[in-house]
């Protein structure tokens, strides 16, 4: 990890959604020793500068680079000493993994020794972030934890360490005490109503596209993209800044955004105003 962290070379950190590629990432840049912030390229990749001070640039969606931007920003990196980490929900094979130093990170359910671990990790951190009492698990909740193969991994195991802790009360943390809606998550039976719904929104999504895309002549003359990408993206920034009373740090962290990336997206798309300058 620490050689792979301070190597020139670039890093892709390859693993299926939430398994923690983000978080890793950040964990690298604090390891590679350099000076600067980890930040994500945006906008025209081609026009991306590294800052003054050599840090990270970490690229979440390697899968939809071309090559030309892809190489264009790795030789641009290496000049100024900036690193730069990638990440791939699909193993890198041929001519895209050359050049690259490779890091999986295994799927939850390839690591049933590390289950109570991480959920105790999740557990005692959001029952101090919270505010809530120490709380101890039954055999009948870890019973639940390890029956789920966890396709969401880590990061929906965390959510549902959450969804257990705030829904219910008293020193013990039982199983079989857990609301209905929260047990679900983690019933291999009939769980349609969370990660299946999740699984199921790109499909949702293309059912609603599609019927908009029938009424359109081809080759009407229409932004569609940036039509559909900013009302998705304004749709999800104001539900989280809703759920996080306004809070952007709050808000930035559940998104998995840098904060100033949050701020300029939200006054880009009128969630928030600017400040005058000199206010207070």
């Amino acid at each position: 990890m620490q050689s792979a962290a301070r190597s020139p070379q670039p890093v892709a950190l390859e693993g299926e959604r939430g398994t923690g590629k983000r978080r890793l990432a950040r964990l690298l840049h604090a390891l590679s020793g350099r000076p600067g912030p980890m930040e994500t390229p945006e906008g025209d990749l081609l026009a991306a500068r590294p800052s003054a001070t050599p840090g990270t640039w970490y690229l979440p969606r390697l899968d939809d680079l071309d090559e030309v931007t892809f190489t264009t920003l790795a030789s641009r990196a290496a000049r100024h000493g900036q690193g730069l980490v990638c990440a791939t929900r699909r193993p890198l094979s041929g001519q895209r993994g050359i050049g690259l130093t490779p890091l999986r990170l295994r799927p939850l359910r390839e690591r049933p020794d590390e289950l109570r671990e991480l959920a105790t990790l999740y557990l005692e951190r959001y029952q101090r972030r919270l505010g809530l009492p120490r709380r101890r698990p039954d055999k009948a909740f870890w019973a639940l934890l390890r029956q789920y193969p966890w396709p969401g991994n880590v990061r929906e195991l965390e959510a549902f360490a959450v969804q257990a802790l705030t829904s219910t009360s008293g020193p013990t943390l039982r199983g079989e005490e857990l609301p209905p809606r929260v047990r679900a998550l983690v019933e291999l039976g009939d769980r349609p109503a969370a990660f299946d719904e999740a699984q199921s929104f790109e499909e949702l999504v293309e059912h609603r596209l599609g019927n908009l895309l029938e009424g359109l002549p081809p080759g009407a003359a229409l932004d569609l993209h940036t039509l559909v990408v900013e009302s998705t993206e304004r749709a999800l920034l104001r539900l989280v800044l809703t759920r996080t009373a306004g809070n952007q740090k709050a808000a930035a962290q559940m998104l998995g955004l840098a904060r100033n990336t949050l701020h300029a997206k939200a006054l880009h798309l009128g969630l928030i105003t600017a400040k005058p300058r000199g206010g207070r």
